[in-house]
């Protein structure tokens, strides 16, 4: 007896998701000894995102060797004081969390360093990001916006100098790109 066309489709279609989920799950190209694949070499939170893998190469050069980015990674979480008074640029909704955009800016700097944000009360210890800061306080900082109200506000970054240049490069990458004008339009809206 011969099998109806539409249920050959179906087992052919079935062998080849198999494969495919196979192979996914080796990670190794089809035929390819899972030995001989080289191991990841961008952080795993990025490696999902192809904007930010391409992203996670530079920060690794500029980070070099920062045990403050190795600790950030470890943990998963850097710890950013914002004084949260300030709409819009940084403000509590009413469940008590962080919104306005140097919340989204963070979120966006932690996840290319392959981390997550965790928005804390000023002075607090665990902080080695803070905003905002006056440029050039006896912290490094990283300037992330001006406006003639504010002149330049900054990030203090109280980790490694490599951390400072990690930062400093996911910033100016939101600046090259365009995303930089896109979180600010969310918060900023024009007159």
């Amino acid at each position: 007896m011969i099998e109806p066309k539409h249920n050959r489709l179906k087992r052919a279609s079935a062998l080849a998701v198999m494969a495919a989920v196979a192979v996914l799950i080796s990670g190794c190209p089809r035929g390819q000894d899972p030995s001989a694949v080289p191991s990841e070499t961008v952080p795993a939170a990025t490696a999902r995102d192809p904007v930010q893998s391409v992203l996670a190469a530079d920060v690794e050069l500029a980070a070099g060797d920062s045990e403050t980015l190795r600790a950030a990674r470890a943990s998963g979480i850097i710890a950013a004081a914002v004084d949260c008074e300030r709409p819009p640029m940084c403000f509590r909704d009413e469940y008590g969390v962080a919104r306005g955009f140097e919340p989204d800016l963070l979120k966006f700097i932690a996840s290319a360093l392959g981390a997550k944000i965790n928005i804390v009360l000023p002075g607090d210890p665990a902080a080695v990001i803070s905003a905002p800061s006056v440029p050039n306080n006896a912290h490094a900082s990283v300037v992330y916006y001006y406006s003639a109200a504010t002149g330049p506000l900054a990030f203090a970054i109280s980790g490694d100098a490599g951390f400072k240049n990690a930062v400093a490069l996911v910033i100016a990458h939101l600046y090259d790109t365009g995303a930089y004008g896109g979180i600010y339009k969310n918060w900023h809206k024009p007159l």
